[in-house]
């Protein structure tokens, strides 16, 4: 699958709270990445977003 029509479909929100903005990512969405094969470094880059951001919500995912 191309890398970047796949991204095109961003799911990923900013709450609106004071201080630093936090990234909502898409359950669905990320599981589906990592079944695609995309690694944790892949996805941060093309959702503007740290690697430790996406390993983050990941481990919530599977630990949920």
């Amino acid at each position: 699958m191309d890398l970047m029509r796949f991204f095109k479909k961003r799911r990923v929100t900013f709450s609106n709270l004071e201080g630093r903005p936090s990234l909502q990512l898409d359950r669905e969405y990320l599981q589906q990445l990592k079944e695609e094969g995309f690694s944790n470094r892949e996805i941060a880059r093309n959702l503007n977003c740290s690697e430790g951001t996406v390993r983050n919500r990941i481990k919530q995912i599977t630990s949920a």
